[in-house]
C-alpha cells in the first residue's frame, strides 16, 4: 500500500505539473496573442507623419491602476466637435490642452501625439509578467516542499527513528 501511495503521488505531481504549463501557456499566449492584435488594429495611429494634428481640450480621465490611463479630449476635425477616449501615458489633467493626431477618414480614431500609452503594451506586458509569476510560483511550491521534508526527516531523527 505503502508503494502505492507513492506512485500515484508521482502521477498526480506530473499531471499538476503538466497542468500548470498548460495554464501558463494558455494564459501567456491569450496575452500574446491580445498583443498581436492590438497592435494590428492601432497601426495606423502608429504612422504619426500620415496623421492630421489638432489642438485639443482634456475634457475627462479615468485613472487606472494596471493599465494606461484614459482621457477623453475634445477637438474639432473637419468643421465639427469630435470626443475620444485615449489611453495615455503622461500626466495630464483635465483642462490641459493637448495635441492629438487623427486618423483623417474617420478622427474618432485618434492618439496623443505626446505622451500616447498604446494598448498593445499593456498586454505584451502580460504576457511576460504571465512566465514568471509561474515560475515563481513553481519555485515556491519546491521550496516549501523542501522545507516540510527536511522538517519531517528532522522529526523522525528526534523521535529516534
Amino acid at each position: 500500500m505503502t508503494g502505492a501511495a507513492a506512485g500515484s503521488g508521482g502521477r498526480r505531481r506530473g499531471g499538476s505539473r503538466l497542468t500548470a504549463v498548460l495554464v501558463t501557456a494558455v494564459l501567456g499566449g491569450g496575452a500574446l496573442a491580445g498583443a498581436v492584435v492590438s497592435w494590428a488594429q492601432q497601426q495606423d495611429l502608429r504612422d504619426l507623419p500620415s496623421l492630421q494634428r489638432a489642438d485639443a481640450v482634456v475634457v475627462g480621465e479615468d485613472r487606472r491602476r494596471y493599465a494606461a490611463d484614459l482621457v477623453e479630449v475634445r477637438f474639432e476635425a473637419e468643421g465639427r466637435q469630435v470626443s475620444a477616449s485615449v489611453p495615455a501615458s503622461a500626466a495630464v489633467e483635465v483642462g490641459d490642452r493637448a495635441e492629438v493626431a487623427h486618423v483623417p477618414s474617420d478622427p474618432a480614431r485618434v492618439r496623443l501625439v505626446e505622451g500616447w500609452a498604446p494598448p498593445w503594451r499593456s498586454w505584451l506586458l502580460l504576457a511576460g509578467a504571465v512566465p514568471i509569476a509561474a515560475v515563481m510560483a513553481v519555485l515556491r511550491r519546491r521550496t516549501r516542499s523542501g522545507a516540510y521534508s527536511a522538517g519531517a526527516a528532522l522529526r523522525r531523527r528526534l523521535r529516534g527513528r
